[in-house]
């Protein structure tokens, strides 16, 4: 018998009633499933697939085409003239991590013994925690999802990392992460992937200086491999045998005897990283590169090495004068550059501030053609963010390809380079069916000028970009003059003790601007008489308990970046931001 309708919208009713009562675990979740449709796909680099479809089904890519058949059920991201690339990945990372901060004694000159740590009774042989080393510790217990870095590198199109514990030479093992998902655990793609180190010397105990520090590498790594024999023997039959000795330090080095763990050693220059090679060599453990920011001193020597590299995006800031001028102009300046210009008298100087400033774009151009140089000699590498902010991510990068780096490399450095060098290629990298579906989609082609990220997509969750913020921030913006310079600015200072946060108030009556600084480890605000400005340019100078204190700031919009001299000799890194971003 057929029910009639008033009777059947009452039993629908009556069982929608019923549903609000019960688990929400019966109502069905939306939909994993996206389409993207109509867009050039770059499915890896050096091809494309014009007007096609990409299909994503519980968090990896099912089709790839053009044709492909659209799920009944799938949210549809339309694409028309817009361009899919692979997912960016971060080979090395501190996303989800808070800075470390010298919150007492450390100030910006950095010589405040260690803040309020307790003595060492023999410091040279400290504890290990106090050494810097600490390889047992896990990247995972200090992931934050909801820390502003996450969000920040996915509004620049990055969708995975591998991300490493921050510290001093030895801080932790590193883990592949996704850069979605509401607990640290969610994150993980996989754990335990690597052992990281740096030359980050210990304050005021051993090891503190470099070589002090590759006599300690040395040293560990022997002994575990001494450590290693033993418990494998002691495996096969204890009889007879001592229990062998057991310390964390010693036995995280057991998966890099083994073979099976890389060690991503990050160097900030050309010495650091003849040391790393060294060691690599003497020692023969597996090594990831990462920064090499004067591999164009070494590029054949690296070419030989074989050892994988993740190039920094970070280079010199510009200074005031050199942000003013298009590139055409200042190819000009290093190309007509004298290194024979003298003057004659003290009044005749104008000469010789042009030889400075193009011996300055000279050595900046080196840094920017890092990249370029390294491909020439045959080195295949991939980006890593470390040390660059976010917003500046694709700025840096357009600069290295203004200065000749092949767009086909970069995108390789972005996604199966990058890839490659963590291990993940099977997983992530191009956009091929059975892959994680995470994907970036552009207005535009990627390095193009005006190009802009519109969504991210990881493991099938789609995040709209906001306008602007998958952009890097650079160019003319009224703000030259000064305009608009008044305000709060929340500072970051990069100390060999960890960084420093603080804050400085700026306000203006006429054409004078003034000032209250106040940061971590001083109990009081500190009064700046005079802020001036040139353009660009912000400096301003107080004294300190470190001493006196010399700021030289470049600005853009809301950002500013540069140095701070104390007692003229110890330079430190200075970022400040209008406001209070979250995370900082």
């Amino acid at each position: 018998m057929r029910l009639s309708t008033t009777l059947r919208a009452a039993i629908v009713c009556a069982l929608l009633i019923g549903g609000t009562q019960s688990s929400t675990a019966q109502i069905a979740p939306p939909s994993r499933t996206v389409a993207i449709t109509g867009a050039t796909v770059i499915p890896a680099p050096g091809q494309t697939i014009p007007g096609a479809t990409v299909v994503i089904r519980d968090g990896l890519i099912t089709g790839v085409g053009v044709g492909i058949p659209i799920p009944y059920d799938a949210r549809i991201v339309e694409a028309d003239s817009m361009y899919v690339y692979a997912g960016f990945i971060d080979p090395l990372s501190y996303v989800g991590q808070e800075a470390p901060r010298a919150n007492q004694g450390g100030g910006f000159g950095g010589g405040g013994g260690g803040g309020n740590q307790e003595p060492v009774a023999d410091r040279g042989n400290p504890p290990f925690d106090r050494a810097g080393l600490e390889p047992y510790l896990d990247v995972r217990d200090k992931l934050d999802p909801e820390h502003a870095s996450v969000e920040a590198m996915r509004n620049a199109g990055f969708t995975a990392a591998h991300a490493v514990p921050r510290g001093r030479m030895l801080p932790g093992s590193g883990a592949v992460v996704v850069l979605h998902g509401s607990t640290a655990d969610e994150m993980i793609l996989a754990a335990d992937v690597s052992m990281f180190a740096q030359f980050q010397g210990a304050r005021g105990v051993y090891p503190g200086t470099p070589m002090a520090m590759m006599a300690k590498m040395r040293q560990l790594y022997t002994e575990a491999q001494r450590r290693h024999g033993l418990d494998a023997q002691y495996e096969d039959d204890a009889n007879g045998m001592s229990r062998p000795p057991y310390d964390p330090v010693h036995s995280a080095f057991f998966p890099v005897i083994e073979g099976d763990t890389p060690v991503f050693f990050f160097v900030d220059d050309a010495l650091e990283t003849h040391r790393a090679l060294t060691l690599r060599e003497d020692l023969g453990f597996r090594m990831v590169l990462a920064g090499v920011p004067q591999g164009y001193d070494m590029a054949q020597k690296l070419a030989r090495s074989g050892v994988p590299i993740a190039v920094t995006t970070d280079f010199p800031k510009q200074p005031g004068w050199m942000a003013s001028l298009k590139r055409d102009s200042l190819q000009i300046i290093m190309d007509n550059y004298d290194p024979e210009v003298r003057t004659a008298t003290w009044r005749d100087t104008e000469a010789e501030v042009r030889s400075l400033e193009a011996r300055q774009a000279l050595a900046r151009e080196d840094f920017i053609q890092n990249a370029a140089r390294l491909d020439e000699a045959g080195v295949r590498f991939a980006f890593t963010s470390v040390e660059t902010r976010p917003a500046d991510i694709h700025k840096n990068i357009g600069e290295m390809l203004a200065a000749g780096l092949d767009t086909t490399v970069a995108l390789a450095a972005l996604t199966s380079h990058a890839a490659d060098l963590i291990g993940m290629s099977r997983a992530m990298g191009s956009i091929e069916r059975g892959k994680l579906g995470n994907v970036v989609i552009t207005s535009g082609p990627l390095f193009a000028e005006g190009s802009a990220i519109k969504h991210v997509v990881i493991e099938g969750t789609v995040y709209d970009i906001e306008a602007g913020k998958g952009e890097g921030r650079g160019g003319a913006d009224g703000s030259g003059d000064g305009a608009g310079l008044a305000g709060s600015w929340t500072l970051v200072a990069e100390t060999p003790d960890g960084d420093i946060g603080g804050t400085l108030e700026v306000s203006r009556s006429g054409d004078t601007y003034r000032g209250w600084l106040t940061y971590d480890g001083v109990d009081q605000s500190i009064p700046i008489e005079e802020i001036k400005v040139d353009g660009r340019d912000v400096s301003f100078s107080f004294t300190s308990p470190d001493g006196f204190v010399m700021v030289s700031m470049t600005r853009n919009r809301n950002e500013m970046s540069g140095t701070a001299l104390v007692d003229g000799a110890n330079a430190v890194s200075v970022t400040m931001e209008r406001g209070n971003p979250k995370g900082n």
